[in-house]
């Protein structure tokens, strides 16, 4: 399992940056693997602070394996890249010349820069988008249509296109997990029908299960729960969409009088970009009159996680541009 994008660690830090759903995707699914038979290693890339450790398939508690020597880093530069022990900076998630050499642990001495490593290993590669970068494109230049010039340098939006349509064009199958992404895998990015197929995330019925009403009441209590609640989860970031959830509650206030936006949103520790996230959509909040009726609940342990759900009356996703993932 190759994952250069999210902190991928045996207890990873969810709600902190880069630790988001895409990670408990990628440990769920290789811990469902495991059950069935299959050793699983994950691959993943150095971040900053992180520990170089390993710990094997059945020693580990989510029965995956963080491969320690595939382990990248870089010094901020394309071509930078080290294996060594000890301190170092760490592989961003979109220094794409560096993730071409990503490959080189997981074949040993056979060096081959320029050769895909399903090829090398002789196996299949199957791939899954987590987001899909015409989509995001899309979108966020119909939101800010006068700041495309900006989002390209940023985002590297025509690179990262092109990368993905070779991609899903040349692997042996492509697991999309909503219609919109096989529509537009198959129809924008011009992948063959017969490698593209659909497998909606699932969930784990054994942990989020409903409860009784009087058991529920009783989480309702526990958690400070009255009136209808509306229940958001997620890190802090502008692209969840939480300034249009506070929004959206203004121009609902007359129909739902009793409704509460619940915003449980961010890490343990926030750091300054989160923090002022944070702070302006307390501002906004306050702005509009309705900072009475949202209420910021802050991190949620993942023990706890559950329960919330449960609680909620209903649960919003108001991500800007995840929604074709």
């Amino acid at each position: 399992m190759v994952s250069t994008h999210g902190y991928v660690a045996a207890e990873p830090p969810l709600g902190a940056a880069d630790t988001g759903g895409q990670v408990v995707y990628v440990l769920e699914l290789s811990k469902k693997l495991s059950l069935l038979g299959y050793e699983v290693d994950i691959w993943t890339r150095q971040f900053e602070d992180q520990r170089k450790s390993r710990s094997s398939t059945s020693a580990c508690a989510s029965s995956a394996c963080l491969a320690a020597d595939a382990v990248l880093s870089t010094r901020n530069t394309s071509s930078s890249i080290s294996q060594s022990v000890g301190k170092r900076p760490a592989l961003h998630r979109k220094t794409r010349p560096a993730l071409s050499v990503f490959q080189q642990p997981l074949l040993g001495r056979r060096r081959l820069p320029r050769q895909r490593l399903s090829e090398a290993l002789d196996i299949p590669h199957v791939h899954t988008p987590h987001s899909l970068g015409l989509w995001k494109k899309q979108l966020m230049e119909r939101d800010y249509p006068n700041d495309a010039e900006r989002f390209e340098k940023k985002y590297n939006f025509t690179q990262r296109i092109n990368e993905e349509t070779i991609l899903y064009r040349s692997c042996e199958e492509v697991i999309a997990t909503t219609p919109l992404q096989v529509d537009m895998i198959l129809q924008d990015y011009g992948a063959p029908a017969e490698q593209v197929h659909m497998i909606p995330p699932g969930y784990d019925d054994n942990r989020f299960y409903p409860m009784s009403a009087a058991t529920r009441n009783g989480i309702r209590q526990r958690l400070g729960f009255s009136g209808k609640v509306v229940l958001a989860i997620g890190r802090l970031a502008r692209n969840k969409g939480y300034d249009l959830l506070i929004e959206r509650l203004l121009h609902r206030r007359a129909r739902l009088p009793d409704a509460v936006l619940h915003l449980a949103i961010g890490g343990t520790q926030l750091n300054p970009t989160e923090q002022r996230i944070l702070d302006e959509l307390k501002a906004q909040a306050t702005k509009l009159g309705v900072n009475g009726r949202v209420v910021f609940n802050g991190f949620v342990a993942d023990a706890d996680l559950a329960d919330c759900y449960r609680a909620a009356d209903v649960f919003v996703l108001s991500s800007r541009y995840d929604r074709s993932a």
